[in-house]
């Protein structure tokens, strides 16, 4: 979707950045500034609103967002639009089809990890998360099996709420797109990600293509399976299309971030980890990463370590974001990632309450952020050169909605979190 050539709207709870894919210094980088830009949200008898994702509808703004009262305790997505790049919102709205429902054995099946995306031809919004499961008292940790639950959006109409049918005996526990980046083919088809997987095994990550006419979405075509042994395995892929070629990155439990490529976006080389410039993995925490994608540029928008965010949950935040280099070759690990010595570790619990006191503060600002290190993934000695991510502009940490001015003439509107 591209904007006009001063304003880029980013309407999510992380700010991102970019800079032009041919210039890999910052001295000429697309973006001149980040504002940020709260958003005034209706006032929740307990908890806060969560998982705000937006996309582009023609010249207005379309976004949902629900609340969430505890740990995956969310209650009902509420849709909003902008028609000034995200200033002003119009009312909060509850999406009918995208509520709780009672069950017969007791249970209440919600929606949740909804992102709507615009479908061109079709002129609407498909409105895709997944159903999780809830006792009377909250979160039912013994989940039965769930699946990708859509609604379609058009015209301020809501469509009826729809299951994603996938009869594969892979995907008997949970098939999944939930938070997922997709991507729109000019035939309408729709390219996505699936994470899957049956009781008691680590979930696989997939390629999946299907059709959509702006009523039903049905699966067409699966890929071939990616593994990853450690924890759960592979979770929350997203998917961006740039240069001829389509990316997956990935979730995982290992403290490692994975990318994937394809030239058809169903069959994908085998995943790597992201990695900085002398071959150090990018130590990240069981967290998603999302693409930021330009005409000129491709990027990726991460978390990582850093001595400002030891007391944040999975260092979840500030959010990085970095250029990917998808053409060159990335050189030979040249170091290694260390743990701290045990004496130092010790100091790190130990450290004084007025410290954390104030790290916790500085977390709770917006920080700039400027690193010029360059991030990188392994090549794969089987086919193409995997990319390759630089850091290479200024980024804030903010709770609302991220605005950026561009010097370019072109850019998109993407959906992170």
């Amino acid at each position: 979707m591209h904007l006009t050539r001063r304003h880029f709207l980013q309407t999510t709870s992380l700010a991102l950045a970019s800079a032009h894919t041919h210039v890999l210094a910052a001295e000429d980088p697309l973006i001149e500034s980040i504002e940020k830009v709260v958003l005034k949200t209706p006032a929740l008898p307990k908890g806060t609103w969560f998982h705000p994702r937006a996309c582009m509808v023609g010249k207005k703004a379309f976004m949902t967002t629900q609340p969430i009262v505890g740990s995956d305790h969310f209650g009902h997505v509420h849709w909003t639009t902008s028609d000034d790049l995200g200033q002003t919102w119009s009312e909060f709205m509850p999406a009918p089809p995208l509520g709780w429902e009672k069950l017969p054995d007791g249970l209440n099946e919600a929606v949740c990890d909804i992102t709507p995306e615009f479908h061109p031809q079709t002129g609407s919004v498909l409105a895709l998360g997944h159903n999780v499961f809830y006792k009377d008292k909250g979160f039912d940790r013994n989940q039965p099996p769930r699946w990708p639950i859509y609604a379609v959006w058009k015209d301020g109409t809501w469509g009826p709420r729809r299951k994603l049918v996938w009869d594969d005996p892979r995907a008997t526990e949970i098939y999944s797109n939930n938070c997922g980046q997709r991507h729109m083919l000019p035939d309408g088809d729709v390219l996505m990600s699936f994470t899957f997987g049956v009781k008691g095994q680590t979930r696989s990550v997939c390629g999946v293509r299907c059709s959509f006419d702006g009523d039903q979405l049905l699966i067409k075509q699966t890929g071939n399976a990616l593994t990853n042994s450690v924890g759960r395995g592979l979770l929350e892929p997203s998917l961006t299309r740039f240069g001829g070629r389509f990316y997956l990155t990935i979730r995982a439990e290992d403290r490692k971030g994975y990318v994937a490529v394809s030239d058809d976006g169903l069959h994908y080389e085998p995943q790597q980890p992201w990695s900085w410039d002398d071959g150090t993995p990018l130590m990240t925490n069981s967290t998603q990463q999302h693409w930021l994608t330009h005409s000129d540029g491709l990027f990726l928008v991460y978390t990582r370590r850093d001595p400002t965010n030891e007391k944040v949950i999975r260092w979840r935040a500030p959010l990085w974001v970095a250029q990917v280099d998808p053409e060159n070759a990335p050189p030979h690990p040249r170091h290694r990632a260390r743990r701290a010595p045990a004496h130092r570790r010790w100091r790190e619990r130990r450290r004084p309450r007025r410290l954390q006191r104030q790290l916790r503060r500085l977390q709770c600002q917006p920080r700039r952020i400027l690193d010029h290190r360059r991030l990188l993934v392994p090549q794969n000695q089987h086919r193409r050169t995997q990319p390759r991510p630089r850091e290479v502009a200024e980024g804030e940490c903010v709770g609302g909605i991220a605005k950026a001015a561009q010097r370019r003439s072109d850019s998109c509107f993407s959906s992170c979190a």
